[in-house]
């Protein structure tokens, strides 16, 4: 992409390209208007399984655990979390 030096295989960091956060801080990254850490963090992940099915989950272990155990829904909530916590901007 033009403007966008670098990549991760490299070590190297993209630095002028507009979607790279100030100093590539993925924790200044937002989702929907939201803070990175209201979708990804074990206190997001397991509010919002809690909130789709009615059934609190003890943090990301048990979360994980029934996702590999076919609960779709666990796997929604993981797999939409990694998703959005994929740096948006390119690699190489």
């Amino acid at each position: 992409m033009p403007g966008c030096r670098g990549d991760v295989e490299s070590g190297k960091g993209a630095e002028d390209d507009p979607r790279v956060p100030p100093e590539g801080r993925v924790d200044l990254l937002t989702v929907d208007g939201r803070p990175l850490e209201d979708t990804v963090s074990t206190r997001a992940m397991t509010a919002h399984y809690t909130d789709r099915t009615g059934r609190p989950v003890d943090g990301l272990r048990e979360l994980t655990a029934l996702a590999a155990v076919d609960d779709a829904t666990a796997r929604d909530v993981v797999t939409s979390a990694l998703r959005a916590s994929a740096p948006p901007w390119p690699r190489g």
